[in-house]
């Protein structure tokens, strides 16, 4: 899945918001008691690499992807396991990951 978002804050700016965001994943409340763990993140350049597993009961699902930044626009490319999309659907995760990154980028 790939969603692209433009904003006005500058490439450094961005990757702190984002550095922020991830430290944050981890104790935030997710619908329907999924948990987000063992995240990963490394920077290379204006490219952060991610990978981390989502969990509800015993199911854990691996996500990973990266995030692009540029001087104007930031996107994100990520792997979704079908099954998560089967029971969740590509609509709604599109439209809470656009969400997320409206507000990680309001000025």
């Amino acid at each position: 899945m790939r969603i692209e978002a433009a904003h006005t804050l500058g490439v450094e700016e961005v990757q702190r918001r984002l550095d922020d965001l991830i430290k944050e994943l981890v104790g935030r409340q997710w619908p329907a008691g999924v948990e987000v763990h063992d995240i990963e993140a490394r920077w290379v350049d204006e490219r952060l690499d991610f990978k981390f597993l989502a969990s509800r009961g015993f199911f854990n699902a691996a996500v990973s992807g990266h995030l692009t930044v540029s001087g104007t626009s930031l996107v994100l490319d990520v792997e979704i396991p079908g099954v998560v999309l089967m029971f969740v659907g590509e609509n709604r995760i599109r439209e809470g990951l656009e969400g997320e990154l409206r507000r990680l980028l309001q000025a």
